[in-house]
């Protein structure tokens, strides 16, 4: 039996209704393949009593980085950490060792060097740190050659 859902594993999915029938069979299925919820349902609601929710989405990180440099020279990398938020702290770490860490702007946005020294294969990860507007969570691993 194929999963129905891995071709949106890990990506961020919004299921209302999510407290009964379709919709929570929905949410339980996709949370056991692996793709990320934001739930909207309340058995509050169905019963006239409303609560404030708040509602924490998993962070998605956007990497320009190129896929092919030169050994020695310097590139300026820029990504974004999104929902777009002043302030969430991130690290990056290139070939497994802690490059730095960084804060973004005030539209998630985020600015790191990186001039490798040696020729070869190098991979890069943007880790985001737990905070009061964000979870934590990570890029995928970005693979670059460096001639």
């Amino acid at each position: 039996m194929t999963d129905t859902y891995s071709s949106i594993k890990g990506k961020v999915a919004l299921i209302t209704g999510a407290t009964r029938g379709i919709g929570r069979a929905g949410a339980l299925n996709m949370a056991a393949s692996g793709v990320r919820l934001v739930l909207v349902g309340s058995w509050e609601r169905d019963e006239g009593k409303t609560v404030e929710k708040s509602i924490n989405v998993a962070p998605k990180i956007i990497l320009q980085i190129p896929t092919s440099i030169k050994a020695g020279a310097e590139y300026l990398i820029s990504g974004q950490v999104l929902p777009a938020a002043l302030g969430i702290k991130l690290s990056v770490i290139q070939d497994g060792k802690k490059l730095g860490s960084f804060t973004t702007d005030s539209v998630g946005g985020f600015t790191f060097n990186i001039s490798p020294s040696s020729p070869g294969i190098h991979t890069y990860l943007a880790k985001v740190e737990e905070g009061d507007k964000n979870s934590a969570g990570s890029s995928e691993i970005f693979t670059v050659l460096v001639r």
